[in-house]
């Protein structure tokens, strides 16, 4: 948004005079702390990344990476546990986190200490269900006559039912989606042309604001009901010059994190900023402030947030005729898919259909 102001402003002052350009003094906010640290109880490899803002009109854009701080993980106890330094302002953790443990982050860097609230490890409950509900949307036509031209986009909005039991209230989802699709060729099979079938698959990742889920507020409710996870085109297809291709579904992998009520607050701003759309009161970026402070100098601004979260990963595969008629199962084996590819004559292990059976 500031930055459409100063081209306005500049484009005006051309129009009006040709004697003086008036540019607008804009707070600057760089050099800042920026500390990206989110780890995932059970997997290995935890990182922690520091860098530091710049000024927006920084013609380079250009983060510095901060390698030269003293990055550790204390517990409960007060037991701390240091992180290696791997360069380019990556630090590691090289142990697992404990499943009834509480931590927080504490950074010592050019003489002052951060440290984060504490964070516990949270517990992940089950999705009761998965279900998916034919729609149709409004969406850009995306052709180059009309930036408001509007087209329609049919598919199915996958919809979760999570019960409370044991687990947190507070959910953020990613996803990976596979679309599965087929072709033929022709190849020399003992000197005669033959079709053959080519089985090949891409996989995208959906964009758009952080995908969180809350029970509602002002409820009794526990648990989480019709939480919209992710939209599956039904008219989706894949060009090949001078080929036809056929697809043949959707596999949806759903990676559910259970995270603390605070960082839900966080992400929850952290949209309101990305959802704004050059608003006249746009949200500032402190309103999305994180657990993390300066305890040398409590007034000084850090961005980021430390974050625990426990994943459970869900599949399920949909197939559609062409029309509002559709299949949704869920898949129980959780083969490795890489993220494209295509092989000739048999599909690989984990491809799905309708009447795959499982080991």
């Amino acid at each position: 948004m500031a930055r459409s102001i100063i081209i306005a402003f500049i484009l005006a002052a051309m129009t009006w005079s040709c004697e003086e350009i008036y540019l607008p003094e804009l707070e600057k906010m760089d050099n800042l702390l920026v500390v990206e640290a989110r780890f995932v109880y059970g997997q290995p490899g935890q990182i922690v990344r520091l860098y530091r803002t710049v000024n927006f009109n920084d013609p380079m854009g250009i983060y510095p990476k901060v390698s030269n701080a003293m990055v550790s993980l204390v517990d409960g106890h007060g037991t701390s546990i240091a992180l290696s330094s791997q360069g380019d302002g990556n630090y590691y953790l090289g142990q697992d986190l404990e499943a009834n443990e509480t931590y927080k982050l504490v950074i010592t860097l050019e003489g002052k200490d951060y440290e984060s609230a504490y964070q516990s490890v949270p517990v992940v409950s089950e999705i009761d269900s998965v279900y998916a509900v034919y729609m149709e949307k409004i969406v850009p036509s995306g052709t180059d006559q009309s930036a408001d031209e509007l087209g329609r986009l049919r598919g199915f909005q996958l919809y979760a039912d999570i019960g409370r039991d044991e687990g947190t209230a507070y959910y953020r989802f990613t996803h990976r989606l596979i679309a599965q699709y087929s072709f033929n060729i022709k190849k020399p099979v003992n000197g005669i042309p033959t079709d053959i079938t080519v089985f090949a698959w891409q996989s995208m990742t959906p964009g758009g604001i952080f995908n969180i889920a809350s029970p509602p507020e002002y409820s009794s409710q526990a648990g989480i009901v019709k939480h919209p996870l992710v939209f599956l085109n039904r008219d989706y297809t894949i060009q090949k010059q001078d080929t036809a291709t056929y697809f043949q579904g959707w596999i949806s992998i759903t990676s559910q994190y259970a995270i603390s009520e605070e960082t839900w607050e966080f992400y929850r701003d952290l949209n309101r900023q990305l959802s704004a759309g050059d608003k006249l009161f746009d949200p500032m970026h402190t309103q999305a402030r994180g657990n993390l402070r300066c305890v040398s100098d409590p007034s000084e601004v850090i961005l980021g947030n430390f974050e625990i979260s426990t994943m459970k990963e869900s599949r399920y595969f949909l197939i559609s005729p062409g029309n509002e008629n559709f299949l949704l199962k869920k898949i129980p084996v959780h083969y490795w898919i890489p993220d494209n590819g295509a092989v000739e004559s048999v599909p690989p292990e984990w491809w799905e259909s309708r009447s795959k059976t499982y080991p």
